[in-house]
């Protein structure tokens, strides 16, 4: 009955454990590995699900580039979602503060993404670069808007847009930000699904890493007011730019999957409650050793 919503959840186990199992060996040879040389491994791990997933879906015909999402898409779209994009970065930030103000009391002021190393030079810049506005935003997007939402798409809109959402977030096994994560994986399901392409979807992805690699390595964060100033103003500029991209450019978009009824039940994942309780007990170990 839910098959393809069975393999989908199963192929983020097998994700996380590859992500894992590349990057444990580096770290034994050499403790004080770069940290963007490890990250750089594990996102190449995902090439394993990736893989098994693409593999799966040819017994039910479909062609790689179907399976992936690799596909044509108007030029028009790319500037309006790349502001859309960085909009809702702010505007998650900003809608969910008292949330924020919780998980810091609880898991502390940084998230693992803003304590990474700031490149300090060109080298460390072209490295970062590399791993957070290339490799992240290819293998994340071609996993979770290529072969998860083309294993979810029989259940509906709703549900592959939530569910590849939720896989997306759990992936980064990090409470502080999932909330944010998650956000930007329902626009990015959402633009997948109406564009019809996973390519537009990783440039989303690569225009909002390589803002918050901007941040990390030009701007100084005691400078007073300009992030509240940015913030206030993409947030507000945030539902606009939604507005233009999905009605003024409407006529690039296909919402025929928005509007197509459930054909199956979803039933109930094991392997989706496994990644749940993982993500959970591991951020509450983090929590618990924080006290």
């Amino acid at each position: 009955m839910n098959k393809g919503f069975q393999v989908g959840w199963w192929l983020i186990i097998v994700t996380i454990a590859s992500m894992y199992l590349v990057s444990l060996p580096l770290i034994y040879m050499n403790p004080n590995i770069n940290e963007y040389v490890l990250s750089l491994a594990g996102e190449i791990g995902i090439i394993i699900p990736i893989v098994i997933g693409v593999l799966y879906s040819k017994r039910y015909s479909n062609s790689i580039h179907d399976t992936l999402g690799i596909k044509k898409f108007s030029p028009v779209l790319i500037p309006l979602c790349i502001l859309m994009v960085i909009g809702a970065q702010y505007f998650i930030t900003y809608v969910t503060m008292p949330a924020q103000m919780i998980l810091v009391i609880m898991f502390g002021l940084e998230t693992s993404t803003s304590q990474m190393l700031i490149p300090g030079d060109a080298p460390s810049f072209l490295l970062a670069f590399s791993v957070l506005c290339i490799a992240a935003p290819v293998f994340e997007e071609l996993l979770c808007r290529g072969v998860l939402i083309k294993l979810f798409e029989k259940y509906g809109f709703t549900v592959s847009v939530i569910s590849s959402a939720l896989a997306f977030a759990l992936l980064h096994m990090e409470l502080r930000s999932f909330i944010q994560i998650f956000f930007m994986g329902l626009l990015f399901g959402v633009i997948r699904i109406c564009s019809g392409s996973a390519l537009l979807t990783i440039i989303m992805h690569a225009a909002n890493n390589f803002l918050s690699l901007c941040q990390l390595t030009f701007l100084d964060p005691n400078t007073p007011g300009y992030e509240f100033f940015i913030l206030i103003l993409t947030a507000a500029l945030f539902p606009g730019v939604i507005y233009i991209t999905f009605v003024t450019c409407g006529k690039h978009l296909d919402y025929s999957m928005v509007n197509t009824a459930e054909k199956q039940q979803m039933g109930i994942s094991v392997a989706a409650i496994i990644c749940i309780t993982a993500f959970l007990g591991f951020n509450m170990t983090l929590f618990i050793n924080r006290l």
